[in-house]
């Protein structure tokens, strides 16, 4: 306002004035609480924490994106080992597809006993920082993804806790996060035939998933490698031509070497 002879008077609002420094206190004391920026992880750790929350297991893709690497603690991988475990234990009768699931628990395993990797991080508070030790390991997209869809496919027969259904979840957002991390596009087309690929049933050769990642790995080179990824999926469906070939060939070599297809392995490294 102003005064009679045309100076301005200002006025000053306390009880707003009170109102302002305790916002400005509490903004303070919460910018207080925000992780400690490190190195260069933090961009890519502080997008996935949202509002400065670690999730409990994440993955992010290799770097020439022939797979994803996943990381979790102690306590989150011994969760997803006990839950994998329960869905594909033996008494589940899951057969070779249950072993083939086991495969992903002997990675997990093996990370949190420390055997793989570790990634070391920067957490706590500016007042209080600490020091966060992710354990980790790396699997291809081709081996990775169908264990994803027999996890699932062997979940919808049983009755299990939220615990376990949540430990599925988890996983399938890492796998979510990564794909659209290393290639949009492409990602989506992985993440479409994750959806609705056929399942796979104890008659599948599942050779023929290692036959499909050997090539996947040898015969493509670079980032580019991630681009043939969804013709591969396509190829591993049960009705795909390449995989009725490669059914066909096998069970002939068998029957000339009077075995069966099952006990026929790829010993290829």
């Amino acid at each position: 306002m102003r005064s009679e002879d045309g100076f301005s008077i200002t006025l000053v609002d306390y009880p707003r004035l009170f109102q302002w420094l305790q916002r400005f206190t509490r903004d303070f004391n919460q910018f207080l609480e925000i992780p400690v920026k490190i190195q260069k992880n933090y961009l890519y750790v502080n997008r996935l924490l949202g509002k400065g929350k670690i999730p409990m297991i994440f993955a992010k893709p290799t770097k020439f994106n022939a797979g994803l690497t996943i990381y979790g603690d102690f306590v989150d991988f011994t969760s997803l080992h006990a839950s994998i475990h329960e869905i594909a234990d033996e008494e589940n009768n899951l057969g070779e597809i249950g072993e083939y699931i086991l495969g992903l628990a002997y990675e997990i395993r093996h990370a949190y006993q420390g055997d793989r990797m570790t990634l070391k991080m920067e957490g706590g508070t500016i007042r209080e920082p600490t020091e966060a030790v992710y354990l980790g390991f790396n699997t291809l997209w081709t081996v990775f993804l169908p264990q994803l869809i027999m996890l699932r496919d062997a979940a919808s027969y049983q009755v299990l806790n939220r615990n376990i259904q949540s430990d599925l979840w988890r996983l399938e957002a890492c796998a979510e996060e990564a794909l659209l991390k290393a290639d949009a596009n492409v990602g989506l087309e992985c993440l479409k035939w994750l959806k609705n690929s056929e399942r796979f049933d104890g008659d599948y050769y599942l050779d023929f998933i290692s036959d499909l990642s050997y090539s996947y790995v040898y015969e493509y080179t670079g980032k580019g490698r991630f681009n043939h990824l969804p013709d591969i999926l396509q190829q591993m469906n049960h009705y795909s031509k390449d995989y009725k070939k490669f059914a066909a060939e096998l069970e002939l070599f068998a029957a000339s070497n009077n075995c069966s297809p099952k006990s026929i392995r790829d010993t290829r490294e």
